[in-house]
């Protein structure tokens, strides 16, 4: 098994990029979650006036696309916030020197001597298993916020065009 210093920097970069890639998450998220604000609020504010106000041929069937706008927006925030809440990696190690929760549960003094004994390859060692554990963390938020994006993109945007198209015709 490799421990030099190239495996050192390799592990730094991976978890450097890992760790960026939580962290890219959040603005995205942001944008979907205020989109999700005014979407909601429009649709519970003015969902009866725009049923009201389509053509009485439509009414019914406006009134169900209204529910399904609002039942998609409710599920493409839920995964959204999903994306951005905050989670610890399944694979932490408890006595991790890169994780902040298990420095965190030990006492200070135990810390400087775990770190301050530990060398290279332990901690190399320990830098390769964060950024697997920290990998599936990242893949579980990624997966959420596509969720998301994939509820607005091929549920909301087409239910918000036919319900316009639908009250516009009329």
């Amino acid at each position: 098994q490799r421990t030099d210093r190239s495996t050192f920097e390799m592990a730094q970069w991976m978890f450097l990029r890992v760790e960026a890639n939580i962290s890219s998450s959040t603005p995205k998220a942001v944008i979907i979650l205020s989109l999700h604000g005014a979407i909601l609020s429009a649709v519970i504010l003015q969902g009866d006036r725009i049923v009201r106000e389509a053509p009485v041929s439509v009414r019914n069937l406006v009134g169900v696309l209204v529910v399904g706008l609002f039942l998609a927006a409710v599920g493409a925030l839920w995964f959204a916030f999903n994306s951005v809440a905050p989670r610890i990696a399944k694979d932490t190690g408890t006595k991790s020197l890169l994780f902040f929760g298990s420095i965190a549960r030990m006492a200070k003094t135990e810390f400087v001597k775990l770190f301050s004994g530990t060398d290279r390859a332990k901690f190399s060692l320990d830098l390769i298993e964060e950024v697997h554990a920290l990998s599936g963390l990242a893949d579980s938020k990624h997966r959420m916020f596509v969720q998301a994006f994939r509820i607005v993109l091929y549920l909301e945007i087409p239910l918000m065009a036919v319900i316009a198209l639908l009250v516009a015709l009329g």
